[in-house]
């Protein structure tokens, strides 16, 4: 039998509002869900870099690749709630989004110099 104490329920973004916060907590719901990029909170902590001190966990991928992560847990705030958050950073995820970065920006150069201004 699961202890509603003990219990976790694990969400998508969607769940991630005031209003569903302010249940949770009103309910002593225990909740894991991805903060969207969109709030502040999320886009304060995604420019902040990691200190030096940060976690290290490494993990091995589908591939079998070793993948490094850096995260630290912290505390921010929501409209009036207080969260408690980890933030995550993977190395292979940023050189991932580096390639994609680059190929989008080739891609609309290339729009560019096909248009007939």
């Amino acid at each position: 039998k699961v202890v509603r104490r003990d219990f976790y329920y694990i969400a998508d973004t969607a769940l991630f509002t005031a209003e569903n916060i302010k249940k949770a907590n009103q309910y002593e719901i225990k909740y894991i869900t991805r903060m969207p990029d969109s709030i502040k909170a999320a886009k304060e902590s995604i420019a902040t870099p990691l200190p030096e001190d940060a976690q290290t966990l490494i993990l091995e991928n589908a591939q079998g690749k070793k993948v490094t992560y850096r995260f630290i847990e912290k505390q921010v705030k929501h409209e009036e709630h207080i969260c408690k958050v980890a933030v995550i950073h993977s190395d292979a995820l940023e050189q991932i989004k580096r390639k994609t970065s680059l190929k989008n920006v080739e891609k609309e150069k290339q729009k560019l110099e096909k248009s007939p201004n």
